[in-house]
């Protein structure tokens, strides 16, 4: 058991947690005097190991997943202003086109009243020239 633990102590200085390193060798040093007796308090540091081992990764993880999800956020955002810009572009030439047939509409049956009198007096005055 005390390779074990002295094999986690060389890989623990390599993460730099010093108070990790403290415990491992002290349980290593535990082993080598011959105090087989205190098991229940070298599981007790492995376990402890093994929690701030697993709190760097969860964090380092952590801000792995933050930076990208940052660095996908501000590509998207870059993607997507362009695209609203051009929408509202588009936006306002529509209501113009949907104001200028609103009004050619409106044109359209003015001039169809109109052509409409103006048949109706051509066909009167036709009328009063064949009498």
């Amino acid at each position: 058991m005390g390779k074990k633990t002295k094999k986690r102590d060389n890989n623990e200085s390599d993460g730099g947690d010093e108070e990790g390193c403290g415990l491992a060798s002290q349980a290593s040093n535990n082993s080598a005097h011959g105090e087989v007796g205190n098991q229940a308090l070298s599981l007790s540091d492995i376990q402890k190991l093994l929690t701030g081992m697993e709190e760097r990764i969860i964090g380092s993880l952590t801000a792995q997943i933050t930076s990208n999800h940052h660095a996908a956020i501000i590509r998207h955002d870059e993607t997507i202003q362009p695209i609203e810009t051009s929408m509202n572009d588009f936006q306002g030439r529509i209501t113009t086109v949907e104001s200028t047939l609103a009004d050619i509409v409106q044109e359209n049956k003015q001039l169809k009243l109109k052509v409409d009198d103006l048949e109706n007096r051509s066909r009167r005055c036709t009328k009063l020239l064949a009498n």
